[in-house]
């Protein structure tokens, strides 16, 4: 219990291209928490090079014992640490609404209200896509939903923001 109310304070977001083998994104992960790093989520993805994995990890911890794990470790070829202050956060959501008449275009009015943009549109219902903050998202899902049946596929949040220099 004392781990979590002792977190460290400066958060980043880490993107480390990786080799083809999965065990070196385990082992990086596992370096960086042994240096007291704090892991919040991470994810692997594909990348345009065929057997190239890229590691995506949000994370807290002091800057330089995250450099040096990220300089030492031999799988790691090409790596942006970003540091959120002053960053925009957002999340990105696909929301379907099942609802027709007044009913569908009052919810289609709240979420272009919100920003959001139609992406499809029939009799029964519409589908639309909403970038913005996780709180605005929620609030918008929360007024639909007292609308009407709602389906949501939310990203997560994803944050723009510059790299720190490495």
């Amino acid at each position: 219990m004392s781990a979590i109310l002792n977190l460290p304070t400066s958060r980043y977001n880490l993107s480390v291209e990786l080799g083809s083998d999965l065990s070196c994104a385990g082992n990086l992960l596992r370096s960086l928490e042994s240096t007291g790093v704090y892991i919040h989520a991470w994810t692997l993805a594909s990348t345009e090079l065929p057997g190239q994995l890229k590691l995506i990890a949000d994370l807290s911890g002091d800057i330089v014992a995250i450099e040096e794990i990220l300089f030492g470790h031999s799988a790691v070829q090409d790596c942006q640490l970003f540091e959120p202050l002053g960053a925009i956060s957002l999340e990105l959501a696909l929301i379907t609404v099942t609802a027709c008449g007044e009913v569908q275009d009052e919810a289609a009015s709240l979420v272009a209200g919100a920003g959001g943009r139609l992406v499809s549109l029939d009799e029964n219902g519409f589908v639309a896509h909403l970038s913005e903050q996780p709180e605005k998202i929620e609030s918008v899902l929360r007024r639909l939903r007292g609308m009407a049946p709602v389906e949501a596929v939310r990203s997560g949040n994803v944050t723009l923001k510059r790299p720190v220099v490495l």
